[in-house]
């Protein structure tokens, strides 16, 4: 069996690249082609341009659709309207195929969002990078020390459909101090994801 080394560095005052980028809004950015909804205030739910673009236009006319003789109550709708229920409260009136579509973007929200996803596997006792909801483009993936933030290694990524696996030659190791951490950069908006901490090792003979 082979023996591993558990390597450990002291601690200096340096620090990782800024977390965020020009294109960076927080929890809730979209993947590159998918925008805010806006349905109503707060919804930041990732739709395309052109669905924005007809919420906006259902919400101008959502005077003119309502019917309050329709039975429910002053924000009725008018034969041939639903409410959208883009939220708990949206009652504004569109045709079923918009609510449907509403529905449907909803359901997709979490997987439009940039949320830079990070989780490690192993191939044959070596570490692989998997990142799921980061923009296309080349990607970075860094490995650092946990002590003081200086980097090991760094690779560059083509993405593609939004994930991607990298392969890396960091040995897996079971056992030790978690002294080193991995961590993917957005191409686009320069989100990182969280950081997923290893024992960083080197083997032995």
């Amino acid at each position: 069996m082979k023996k591993q080394l558990i390597i450990a560095v002291g601690i200096a005052a340096l620090a990782l690249p800024a977390t965020a980028g020009a294109a960076d809004y927080g929890a809730a950015t979209c993947l590159n082609g998918y925008v805010w909804r806006e349905a109503f205030p707060g919804d930041n739910v990732c739709v395309t341009p052109a669905t924005r673009t007809r919420t906006a236009q259902d919400n101008a006319a959502a005077a003119s659709r309502r019917d309050p003789s329709a039975g429910s109550g002053p924000y009725g709708c008018q034969t041939g309207y639903v409410w959208r229920e883009a939220g708990p409260n949206d009652l504004v009136c569109v045709t079923p195929n918009i609510r449907d579509q509403a529905s449907v973007d909803n359901a997709a929200a979490a997987s439009r969002r940039n949320s830079v996803n990070l989780t490690l596997t192993r191939s044959n006792g070596k570490h692989v990078v998997n990142a799921t909801n980061v923009n296309n483009g080349r990607a970075t993936v860094g490995l650092w020390w946990s002590s003081n933030l200086k980097p090991i290694k760094s690779w560059k990524v083509n993405v593609s459909g939004n994930r991607f696996a990298l392969r890396t030659d960091k040995p897996a190791c079971d056992n030790g101090p978690l002294n080193a951490f991995f961590q993917v950069k957005d191409p686009s908006s320069g989100r990182w994801s969280q950081r997923v901490y290893i024992t960083y090792c080197v083997p032995i003979d």
